[in-house]
């Protein structure tokens, strides 16, 4: 398959002619308006998981648009997970849940649940972390979290 380091489109749309171009950074519209694809983050979850940063900012500015857990082995009692924005050097427990509630991991597995967001999720910048809070015991624990990213700037 064929490979290009960028592509311009150009056609008529409905109020005139239309230009974007794609390329590594996204697609850039007529309009000098930047649209990026979304970035899925999945973290294995185990019994011996610990709280952890699973992924740093390094450019731009992104916002947690969705997630989901799947559990194949519950875990303990009161077995939970929150999903944080860790804003510089602050620890994940710490961070700012990005989510209205945690994800339960001692739910009877298999077990898919959907994250409902907060209704202002906090901006990622250069430095910033998603981070993983764990609570209760996570004995037996086997599965995984993915949370969506969408780059705003």
């Amino acid at each position: 398959m064929p490979t290009w380091p960028d592509v311009t489109v150009v056609g008529d749309g409905p109020t005139g002619a239309v230009v974007a171009t794609i390329d590594k950074r996204g697609i850039l519209d007529g309009s000098d308006r930047r649209f990026f694809a979304p970035m899925y983050i999945r973290q294995q979850l185990l019994a011996t998981s610990v709280d952890q940063f699973i992924w740093t900012c390094i450019e731009g500015v992104w916002q947690v648009i969705g997630g989901r857990s799947a559990i194949t082995v519950s875990g303990g009692s009161s077995a939970i997970v929150q999903v944080h924005h860790c804003a510089g050097a602050v620890a994940p427990s710490s961070g700012t849940n990005q989510f209205t509630g945690a994800f339960d991991l001692e739910e009877t597995a298999p077990n898919v649940q959907t994250g409902t967001l907060i209704t202002a999720p906090n901006d990622f910048i250069p430095g910033d972390s998603l981070g993983l809070d764990f609570n209760g015991t996570l004995t037996g624990l086997v599965g995984n979290i993915t949370v969506l990213l969408k780059r705003i700037g």
